[in-house]
């Protein structure tokens, strides 16, 4: 675990080092970095791969009692979920952290994304909602989407 902010940028930038070396083919399939740093071409890449990976189906919500409150409250189902999930983008990408719980999902770094949204409630009225999504990219086609509720901040 990362004692500092700095540490963690240090780890950031390796990480997406690494993870650019792995993937220049696809970058420069691309048409190179079309004017976009490293870090957003990084970003853009891994969101791609999640966003593939949720089309097929590849994605499982993790059973806590945020997520599932959070669920019941809007009447969310596995196919409104998933719509929701497809509209994560680089932008919505807000932050990268070594995951402290790699028991379950590898040494992949989790992912978190914040998504302004509209949803009904259960008492049918529309509400705006700021989703809280931290993810995980799990052998290029498993998406555990371990946090999916309202953001606390």
């Amino acid at each position: 675990m990362y004692k500092n902010v700095s540490m963690i940028q240090k780890a950031l930038d390796l990480w997406m080092e690494l993870y650019y070396n792995k993937n220049v083919s696809m970058i420069q399939k691309r048409g190179g970095f079309n004017g976009n740093s490293l870090k957003q071409q990084v970003k853009i890449i891994y969101v791609d791969k999640v966003i593939k990976a949720i089309k097929n189906n590849g994605f499982i919500i993790e059973d806590r009692p945020k997520n599932k409150i959070f669920i019941r409250r809007f009447r969310l189902n596995p196919s409104s979920i998933k719509k929701i999930l497809l509209k994560l983008n680089a932008s919505s990408l807000y932050k990268i952290d070594d995951d402290r719980n790699k028991d379950y999902y590898g040494d992949e770094p989790v992912v978190f994304f914040i998504l302004d949204e509209k949803l009904v409630n259960f008492h049918g009225e529309d509400e705006k909602v700021k989703i809280y999504i931290k993810i995980k990219l799990y052998e290029d086609d498993i998406v555990p989407v371990i946090s999916f509720h309202e953001a606390e901040h």
